[in-house]
């Protein structure tokens, strides 16, 4: 073992043991919700269903073990409460892929089927956070909660039945291990659903700017928020540090000032006080921010083919690299 990796290994290690003395030492004082100072104690840093490796979003949804019929087992949503009709929009209070439909009502969470006109059904939830959630955002296998503090929880395998959802309120670098993150500008003061949202795509393939294919295959999970006067936005990926250090540039070169954000696989889009729109795609890999599996170049590359897959594509030159800059603003 090199020095390098030497040094890598005691860091990873350090980072855990960051996370299981944090989470330890929290369980006591999250007993008060008012405390705000660190994740929700209940929830594991880990996974609340450890056959599932603690990496959320990352790998395909296992299979369901008996499909939709899982959703019979769930408790049914007391009686009194409103739902709609159905759901066909992401806000805040409601979300859906292609397999559940997820509405937010008095701090809890509630599933049926996508599609379906059954009994909506409890989702869930570890006990300190239920009737404690603030706002959700639903994309692709995954689920994420705020709490009114702006903290963070992950429930993924959403496209998998009830019985093997599974929460953790790890995320950020090192590889989903720091001890919880914040909604960007909810730290003094409420959740503002309208102003993020998360983002989860399982990559196959991806085209560039240039229209270059790329075979890049990996899960994809990016927190997106409007930051300040919502002329800045920033995206909080599970394998960055938490500091708020990257931005997506704004429309107009960063003079738009956005109302309200919306991502899913990948695209932002935001809205101003006006109603003009923009959209983009845009993410970690498509930054030229992930060199570990990507490579990338500012140069016109001409009539070079796309590799026929990652591997090939990083260390061969023969094949065309990732074309920078990304996309820019759509209106």
């Amino acid at each position: 073992m090199t020095g390098r990796s030497v040094w890598k290994s005691v860091a990873a290690m350090v980072a855990v043991g960051m996370v299981v003395a944090v989470h330890d030492g929290g369980a006591v004082a999250n007993a008060d919700v008012g405390a705000g100072s660190r994740p929700l104690g209940c929830v594991p840093a880990m996974s609340t269903l450890q056959v599932i490796p603690p990496l959320p979003g990352l790998f395909l949804p296992l299979p369901s073990i008996r499909g939709v019929a899982e959703f019979d087992d769930l408790p049914v949503a007391p009686a009194g409460v409103s739902f709609p009709p159905g759901v066909e929009l992401r806000d805040g209070t409601q979300g859906f892929n292609s397999f559940a439909e997820v509405v937010l009502r008095d701090g809890s969470l509630y599933t049926r089927p996508r599609g379906s006109e059954g009994a909506w059904r409890k989702v869930p939830t570890p006990g300190c956070l239920d009737g404690q959630v603030a706002a959700v955002s639903v994309d692709g296998n995954m689920l994420v909660a705020a709490d009114h503090n702006g903290w963070i929880y992950s429930m993924d395998n959403l496209l998998s039945g009830p019985m093997l959802w599974n929460w953790t309120f790890s995320y950020g670098g090192p590889i989903w291990l720091w001890p919880g993150e914040q909604v960007p500008g909810t730290g003094d003061g409420p959740v503002a659903s309208s102003r993020w949202a998360i983002s989860h795509r399982m990559s196959k393939s991806f085209e560039d700017a240039k229209g270059y294919n790329h075979p890049t295959q990996a899960g994809l999970v990016e927190l997106v928020a409007l930051w300040q006067d919502g002329s800045r936005i920033t995206y909080q990926d599970p394998w960055l540090p938490a500091d708020l250090s990257y931005e997506i540039g704004g429309p107009l070169g960063g003079r738009f000032v956005s109302e309200s954000l919306s991502v899913s696989g990948s695209v932002t889009f935001v809205m101003n006080r006006y109603g003009d729109m923009f959209t983009r795609k845009y993410d970690l890999d498509m930054a030229g921010s992930n060199h570990i599996p990507g490579r990338y170049t500012w140069q016109d590359q001409g009539p070079l083919p796309s590799a026929p897959d990652q591997l090939t594509e990083r260390f061969n030159p023969a094949y065309a690299a990732i074309s920078l800059p990304a996309e820019d603003w759509q209106p």
